[in-house]
């Protein structure tokens, strides 16, 4: 049977020529033991206040892994990992070892199966996690990245990066897995006259890598800041990339890309601790017309491309609805 994909409420599905019969939701296409998974990067800019909108955030992608920066998280904040595994997700959490702030972490939910792979060397330029999914010949090794901005705290050059990276990526290709790196970089990537973004694009396609984030902003301020590699023969499992503009008070996009791998059942077992949902019942009216009142239509009304102007009335709606109504919790039994 052929699968068509098609557009449904803002996002990407796949279909039979009917049009009536969705893909299972674990993402199958083709082979059965394949599943798709969908992994993000997000620079959270501090998960300590923003626990719950971040993973109300990734529930609503259906992401399943997602590969966060700037934690601010500490090893002596157990209380706050607790939390987010009451809400069915688990964190890997790598604390900056100096000074306080930065941190990175791997979010992934409860079911999902990953390895942490303990990292023997520390790189002054930049913070780096890695995990193992997948099974056989498709085995990845998930790589989250954060090369902090230079400041006065942390003296370290673009060039001194660039140096620093491509000694791990020597190191990586003769590690197990494919790699599969996401995360921030703070290169001006969209800038094609931009002389360090060009050196970093140079260097990663010297090793074989393919950067799959489009010339698009993920930070509010603009700029393509944060980065998927994959290497060029397996760059068409990674389909597609996409930017969500918004969702948390982080000034960082949310950047989710999907990921086709051969899996087992023991890779992935669907169960939550709690489910979470929109209460529209519970929505306040006039509150929600004065939201709808201040969005800017007018985007939508000039808009000549039809999908881009079906995206733009999503996002829209889909921001009213995060603002005005409420989360509601219902706790689940694993299955």
């Amino acid at each position: 049977k052929q699968w068509y994909q098609r557009r449904v409420r803002g996002n990407d599905e796949w279909c039979d020529s009917t049009g009536k019969k969705p893909i299972p939701d674990e993402g199958q296409r083709g082979s059965k033991d394949e599943k798709t998974w969908k992994i993000g990067t997000l620079n959270v800019h501090s998960i300590m206040n923003k626990t719950s909108g971040v993973i109300t955030h990734l529930e609503e992608k259906d992401c399943d892994i997602c590969l966060i920066q700037e934690t601010f998280l500490k090893q002596s904040d157990t209380a706050k990992i607790q939390e987010i595994r009451d809400y069915g997700w688990n964190i890997y959490s790598s604390p900056r070892p100096v000074r306080a702030g930065g941190g990175i972490g791997i979010l992934y939910r409860d079911g999902v199966v990953v390895k942490q792979m303990q990292m023997k060397r520390n790189f002054k330029t930049f913070q780096v996690q890695e995990v193992l999914i997948g099974t056989g010949a498709d085995l990845t090794r998930l790589c989250n990245v954060y090369r902090p901005p230079y400041t006065g705290k942390a003296r370290f050059t673009e060039s001194s990066f660039l140096e620093e990276f491509a000694e791990y990526l020597s190191e990586l290709a003769m590690k197990t897995g494919y790699p599969f790196i996401m995360g921030d970089f703070n290169f001006q990537i969209q800038d094609r006259g931009n002389f360090y973004a060009g050196k970093l694009l140079t260097l990663v396609d010297s090793f074989g890598y393919d950067q799959l984030v489009p010339a698009k902003p993920t930070h509010v301020r603009g700029g393509t800041l944060d980065l998927v590699l994959c290497p060029k023969e397996r760059a068409e499992k990674v389909q597609p990339v996409r930017i969500f503009p918004e969702g948390t008070t982080s000034d960082h996009h949310l950047v989710v890309a999907h990921l086709r791998l051969k899996t087992t059942t023991s890779d992935y077992k669907t169960r939550a601790h709690v489910e979470m949902f929109r209460d529209f019942k519970a929505v306040d009216a006039e509150m929600f017309q004065e939201y709808l009142l201040e969005v800017d239509w007018s985007r939508l009304l000039d808009e000549t491309n039809p999908e881009a102007a079906l995206d733009h009335y999503t996002e829209c709606l889909e921001s009213v609805v995060r603002t005005t109504v409420p989360i509601k919790k219902k706790k689940k039994n694993k299955k």
